[in-house]
This record gives C-alpha cells, sequence and structure tokens, in this order.
C-alpha cells in the first residue's frame, strides 16, 4: 500500500502521524506515516495521500484546480518509513502529552 484515505490524525511537536486506508483491493489495509505538516495547511481527516520515497504528496478532499476539476497535490516531507498503526498510536494522549487520534 502507498496511500489512500486518512482516517485518523495524532499531531506531535514537528510532527504529524498519518492513520490511512487503502482503495480497491487495499481498502481492508491501513498504515501511518509521519510528516511535517505545513503551518498554513492543516491536514484533515477525509483527505488523500500517496508516498513514495522521502516524499508524501497530500490531496485536501474538498481542494480542485478551478480549470481541470482534479485534485491539486501538496508536498510534504516525510519522516521515516510507513508502518503498522499499534495499540499505543490508538490511545495516545492518555498521558496528556499527545494529542490522540483526530478522526
Amino acid at each position: 500500500m502507498v496511500g489512500g484515505t486518512i482516517i485518523g490524525i495524532i499531531r506531535r511537536t514537528g510532527e504529524t502521524t498519518l492513520n490511512v486506508q487503502g482503495h480497491g483491493c487495499e481498502k481492508n489495509d491501513t498504515l501511518c506515516i509521519k510528516v511535517k505538516e505545513l503551518a498554513d495547511r492543516p491536514i484533515l481527516v477525509g483527505d488523500y495521500v500517496w508516498w513514495q520515497g522521502r516524499l508524501a504528496l497530500w490531496t485536501p478532499a474538498h481542494s480542485t484546480d478551478q480549470r481541470q476539476g482534479i485534485g491539486v497535490d501538496i508536498k510534504l516531507e516525510r519522516i521515516g518509513y510507513s508502518f503498522q498503526p499499534s495499540g499505543a498510536d490508538e490511545r495516545a494522549g492518555i498521558d496528556g502529552e499527545d494529542e490522540p487520534w483526530q478522526g
């Protein structure tokens, strides 16, 4: 899996963890990636993201190119590799230091 719909977000200082659900034959798969979020445009649950190498491309769900009627990809810096969400990720925020999954 190399992308899909964002179904959960954890924001921590310096990084944002995205929980992503695949599409098509990968619709039952979920993976997480960490990215450096842009300060002026928040990533939201329901947006789309795909990744390759050190780069992630994010498409806001309600953002389209007015001329073409297609989504616009925004480059994000990826941190590390994709990984399976764990129980610890899902419980983030219990100690008050991290935000829980939004979504």
